[in-house]
């Protein structure tokens, strides 16, 4: 009878111990390597949200909202395409088709998060209802105005004069639905017209061609130029224009 060495039985066993360890390890890889990472999807969506919104700046970020972890799609060996589904909505929340156009295809909607940071006034104060504005009652603060349905103001010059429609807390992000426009210029009221860029300013007179609200833009004629020009009322009996 053909007898076996025992340390060549314990060789023997080692050998496919470590066989099956490897075989086992590759195995593992290519499982894991087989499905889609969540994190590449939720990248894919989140860029995708931003280059909607067209805005270039740094204070412009997404967040996408969880996937569920047991969710097991093929790796895509070509790049995700991403899209925006019909009947999307405005303000922050958006939702983001992403798919894979491959041998195994897929798709999943993805919802996103915007945040678009913005300076805009808000009320420096508690404020009751009827109150008119002032300078003292404002401020500009970078706030995130992504899901700000109603056009706000960037500008507090824009606001002054005007009366609040409702009781405003402080901090509050002033809207055009929360004031009512109070006339600044009557036509036919002469007027200052401001002609400003980033390093000069220039003061000239002229005339309104209609009524207008602080904020709003008129039709002025020019006096020293004959022409007519649009400007922006900033306060009773000035305008401005920007060059």
């Amino acid at each position: 009878m053909y007898k076996v060495d025992a340390r060549q039985t314990n060789s023997l066993t080692a050998l496919i111990l470590a066989c099956l360890v490897t075989s086992s390890l590759i195995s593992t890889q290519a499982i894991a390597k087989t499905y889609q990472s969540l994190k590449s999807i939720q990248s894919a969506a989140e860029q995708h949200a931003i280059d909607q919104a067209g805005i270039t700046s740094n204070d412009i970020s997404a967040k996408a909202g969880r996937l569920d972890p047991r969710l097991k799609l093929s790796d895509c060996p070509t790049e995700l395409e991403t899209y925006s589904p019909p009947g999307k909505r405005s303000g922050a929340r958006k939702t983001v088709g992403v798919r894979c156009n491959a041998e195994k295809p897929w798709s999943l909607f993805v919802p996103v998060t915007l945040s678009v940071l913005k300076p805009v006034a808000v009320s420096s104060r508690t404020l009751p209802r009827g109150h008119i504005l002032t300078a003292d009652d404002l401020r500009i603060t970078k706030q995130d105005i992504a899901g700000v349905r109603q056009s706000y103001f960037s500008d507090i010059r824009h606001l002054i004069g005007q009366k609040l429609k409702r009781d405003i807390q402080a901090d509050t992000i002033i809207t055009n639905r929360q004031v009512a426009a109070q006339q600044a210029v009557k036509r036919g009221d002469k007027v200052v017209i401001m002609a400003k860029s980033s390093s000069v300013q220039i003061h000239t007179a002229g005339k309104a061609l209609e009524n207008g609200a602080i904020g709003r833009r008129i039709r002025v004629t020019n006096h020293s130029s004959g022409k007519e020009i649009e400007a922006t009322v900033i306060k009773p009996g000035f305008v401005e224009v920007s060059f």
